[in-house]
């Protein structure tokens, strides 16, 4: 098992880092937590969502929310970080606009 240590983006950019889970009754948590350069903390996400939703599409709905939360803030310089590496790659190959339009 690879154990990952959390970077800071270099500057002038803030760091977004999202993820999501499912409980037993099938809700549906979405999280997040923004930093800056030198790793401060400057707001955090935290959402629920009722119903069933698969795992995958609550975590295509924790990177929407945290860029909702960035356009929100006027943050325009951003690394964006998840581990839905399943997200990411669909995101990659299709083409997505990561903007805040894009994704909002």
């Amino acid at each position: 098992m690879t154990v990952e240590h959390w970077s800071k983006p270099g500057t002038p950019y803030v760091k977004m880092n999202v993820d999501a889970s499912r409980g037993d009754n099938d809700a549906g948590g979405l999280g997040g937590v923004l930093q800056d350069a030198t790793g401060s903390f400057i707001a955090v996400l935290a959402l629920q969502s009722d119903g069933y939703q698969p795992a995958a599409t609550l975590e295509a709905l924790s990177i929407r929310e945290g860029q909702k939360l960035l356009k929100a803030w006027g943050f325009h310089h951003v690394v964006m970080a998840s581990d839905a590496q399943e997200i990411i790659r669909k995101l990659q190959t299709e083409g997505i606009n990561f903007t805040h339009e894009g994704l909002c």
